[in-house]
């Protein structure tokens, strides 16, 4: 009955262990594709509220308080405008009935009527002039209302996007935890088995002191012989069981600490990843000559092929394009001497190419499906993607290989190894002009 306990305790902590492996490579399959989004997400955040704090500065700089003060004086002069109007159009009146009764304004000649009636107007039309900046200042006003929304919008949704990657973060480490009571469970079931494989042999032990006694003394009969005989083989083969068991779970415990290690070692490369300053938002801000932004924002990729193009460009998502080498090397060392972090510059040679349309079957060239600056194109040269993994392989086998074999899935293949990894590194090419600075720590 105990032995029917133990396979079946032993069988359920095996199938546990099995949905744990498949959890588990479910998960590494992905976390490293949301961990490129999530970089990339954090990226255009830190721009937009770059951007707001911009406009913010702009609102709250001398030129709006310059034109908050513009539009007051001229809303003050418009009303005082407004009062000469009706001065004006009294003295027109008052004009008007001198004309009519010449015998009642006698001192009123018709050059000073004429006069008052150019005063009226010369403000009639300082009038509308003053009512055109007015209105045109409220416009301009208003757009800049409007783009400060829109921008607090965009970074709400960028951090919802942000807060829904820490919670897989957090839940990453949940199951983490949970793995390591598991483990803690299956120590405890190895140390019980210990303790019955002792008590076992020291069973053993009697038995064999017991016979012993009994062949030296000679006097027990054939039948007593026997049954020593017997209870010998019974303790021997439950000492073999138990160590049987015993290397059973030990071999478990194992498995589970490496499980629990290669979730510890994931759990701290997140962590990593989310604590890696990143210089290039930074080096775009400084305004160098021949800076041109941010890689992402010249990077058009065709519907269907994003996570391919983001396998295939790598840590490349996050650099910075420049005009031409000699403009590279002065960012680069600007970033040097800011201490900025991590930054990659790309050199962006001629102007964007079209984008062209991929055909619906067979392998894609991966520079086919990308709007970009040349140099992106260069770095993408020698890339393919296919539909699956088998075509990738099929691919590197035949004399015309590519270097890299990229599935729409982010499944990457190259002439020497395959892998799965969401986000591999971009192809090298002596003639792709990529330029990497040493990483301040």
């Amino acid at each position: 009955m105990a032995a029917v306990v133990r396979d079946a305790r032993a069988r359920l902590v095996a199938d546990e262990v099995v949905t744990l492996r498949r959890a588990l490579a479910e998960h590494t399959r992905t976390e490293e594709e949301r961990t490129t989004e999530r970089m990339v997400l954090q990226e255009k955040l830190d721009r937009a509220v770059i951007r707001s704090e911009r406009i913010v500065e702009e609102q709250e700089g001398d030129e709006v308080d310059g034109a908050r003060r513009t539009a007051f004086a001229l809303e003050q002069v418009q009303e005082r405008l407004r009062n000469l109007l009706s001065l004006a159009q009294q003295r027109l009146a008052l004009l008007g009935s001198a004309d009519d009764a010449p015998e009642a304004a006698a001192g009123t000649t018709p050059g000073q009527v004429q006069e008052s009636r150019d005063e009226a107007a010369r403000l009639i039309a300082l009038i509308a002039e003053a009512e055109a900046g007015w209105a045109s200042a409220r416009q301009a006003t208003a757009a800049g209302r409007q783009a400060l929304d829109a921008l607090d919008e965009e970074i709400q949704a960028q951090s919802a996007l942000v807060s829904r990657h820490d919670l897989e973060i957090a839940g990453l480490t949940g199951r983490a935890e949970t793995a390591g009571s598991r483990l803690a469970a299956v120590r405890g079931e190895v140390l019980r088995q210990q303790n019955a494989l002792d008590a076992a042999r020291a069973r053993l032990a009697a038995a064999e002191a017991e016979r012993e006694r009994g062949e030296a003394e000679g006097e027990a009969d054939e039948q007593g012989g026997s049954e020593l005989t017997r209870a010998y083989e019974d303790a021997q083969a439950d000492v073999a069981s138990e160590e049987s068991a015993i290397e059973a779970v030990r071999e478990e415990l194992h498995a589970k600490e490496r499980e629990r290690d290669a979730l510890a070692a994931r759990e701290q490369a997140l962590a990593s990843a989310l604590d890696q300053r990143d210089g290039s938002s930074d080096l775009v801000a400084a305004g160098l000559p021949g800076i041109r932004g941010l890689l992402a924002e010249h990077v058009h990729v065709q519907p269907g092929y994003e996570a391919a193009v983001a396998a295939a460009l790598g840590s490349l998502a996050d650099a910075v394009v420049a005009e031409t080498h000699d403009d590279a090397v002065a960012a680069l060392r600007r970033a040097v001497d800011d201490d900025l972090g991590r930054v990659e510059v790309v050199v962006a040679g001629s102007a964007d190419a079209q984008l062209a349309v991929p055909s619906s079957d067979g392998p894609v060239a991966a520079a086919s499906v990308v709007e970009a600056p040349d140099g992106v194109r260069r770095i993408l040269a020698d890339v393919v993607f296919v539909d699956g993994l088998a075509e990738a392989v099929a691919l590197l086998d035949g004399p015309d290989a590519p270097a890299t074999a990229i599935t729409r899935a982010a499944r990457s293949c190259r002439r020497t190894c395959c892998a799965a990894d969401p986000a591999p590194p971009a192809p090298s090419s002596s003639s792709s002009p990529r330029a990497r600075p040493p990483r301040p720590r």
